[in-house]
């Protein structure tokens, strides 16, 4: 879908994203999530974000993200800033690959659990 690359300068960009979603303002709530790879997300994510396919004003935003160790905060910081015209809900991260995230989209109230 994307590549990454280093300009002459050494600073990471990223290619056009190649899949565009042709029914994208039908969605009101949009669920962006990715790993954290070299203290960030992937090129692909802020290019999808930052692409004008898309107008994400009025959209519910929910950040998610893996992660080994730290930026977590960071990135899912950077994700609401890219959509400031969004709501935006609270935020997962985890550092593991199995988590259950039941409980957090209960919380944020995606989906509603009996007890």
């Amino acid at each position: 879908m994307y590549r990454s690359s280093k300009g002459r300068t050494g600073q990471r960009r990223a290619s056009r994203i190649k899949t565009v979603v042709e029914d994208m303002d039908e969605y009101d709530i949009v669920f962006v999530g990715c790993p954290v790879w070299w203290h960030t997300a992937p090129m692909a994510i802020w290019s999808f974000l930052k692409s004008d396919n898309y107008d994400f004003s009025g959209k519910t935003i929910i950040p998610f993200c893996t992660y080994e160790e730290t930026y977590r905060d960071k990135t899912l910081a950077k994700i609401v800033e890219l959509t400031p015209n969004s709501k935006h809900l609270d935020g997962f991260g985890t550092i593991d690959k199995n988590a259950d995230v039941t409980n957090w989209l209960n919380e944020i109230g995606v989906i509603t659990v009996n007890n």
